[in-house]
């Protein structure tokens, strides 16, 4: 069974404002979970069929890609913080002082959708992807965030979004904090998960690193205080999770608990991964926003 906590959620199946585990919305991860009410199926996504909208492939999909697009900087010795975003919106690498948390062997960072009205799912990994979205469209490029869209090759979905630096101080390393804005593209609600996924490496060794989880917050971390890297949600009106799993490779998002470890009291040590999770409906036409932030440890 995999729990996934609920703070604040209105208008789903009957929950109601509590405290941190007040509300549940308990998951069993094979062979059926339950979302809102409703029981859904982990299901092996669709092939897309660029060709069937009247457009050449070569017009709707973008590969994957790991290659910075644009690096973010603050702060000074142990502080000093460092962060690069590719043209897909996938976080690629990130240091402190030096010491570096993704950008090592595999490189995994970023984001997942499972549609479980068509069974579809879509995602972007850095170094894999699901070969059904679009190119990215850059809308904002500062000192501080990026802000680009995604559509997926079916048109059903737009995923916006908005990657802020938080500067580093004497005290404290800089983050980067994701806020990811989903829009249905269609006339009926759409019941989803929205993950985020990281593959740490911290210390650029990936064999021994130890991981762990609390409600909001999943880490991975260099033994004998080698430091590593948080996850940590910062939305909580929908049902949530914080989880780590016990492989480096991004879950497929309609059976995204397949290689979640359960052990929490103990952890996880290998080449794990950190991973953050939001079940919602989305309304026709609506959107739906979630946040979190990756930080130091």
């Amino acid at each position: 069974m995999k729990i996934v906590h609920n703070k604040s959620v209105s208008g789903m199946g009957g929950f109601s404002k509590g405290g941190a585990l007040k509300s549940m919305l308990i998951l069993a991860a094979l062979p059926f979970a339950t979302l809102a009410g409703e029981p859904v199926a982990p299901v092996t996504p669709p092939v897309p069929n660029p060709s069937s909208e009247g457009l050449q492939p070569s017009e709707l999909l973008s590969p994957a890609a790991t290659s910075c697009s644009w690096t973010f900087t603050s702060g000074s010795g142990h502080n000093a913080t460092q962060y690069c975003v590719t043209s897909n919106g996938n976080i690629t690498q990130f240091s402190r002082a030096g010491v570096e948390f993704i950008n090592a062997g595999a490189i995994q960072e970023g984001y997942g959708i499972c549609d479980f009205n068509s069974g579809a799912a879509y995602y972007d990994y850095a170094d894999s992807d699901s070969g059904n979205w679009g190119p990215a469209n850059v809308t904002s490029v500062t000192a501080t965030q990026v802000v680009l869209n995604r559509t997926t090759s079916d048109g059903i979905w737009r995923l916006t979004q908005t990657i802020v630096k938080g500067n580093a101080t004497g005290s404290n390393p800089g983050t980067a904090t994701v806020t990811m804005v989903l829009k249905n593209n269609t006339g009926v609600a759409r019941s989803v998960y929205l993950l985020r996924h990281a593959d740490v490496d911290a210390n650029s060794t990936p064999s021994d690193d130890h991981f762990d989880y609390t409600i909001d917050t999943a880490i991975g971390l260099q033994p004998s205080f080698g430091g590593g890297l948080s996850g940590a949600s910062q939305t909580f009106n929908f049902a949530y999770d914080a989880y780590v799993q016990s492989v480096y490779s991004g879950p497929a998002p309609c059976n995204a608990y397949a290689n979640y470890f359960a052990n929490a009291s103990s952890g996880y040590v290998g080449d794990g991964s950190i991973e953050q999770l939001w079940s919602m409906t989305v309304p026709a036409f609506g959107t739906r926003t979630v946040k979190m932030v990756y930080r130091p440890i």
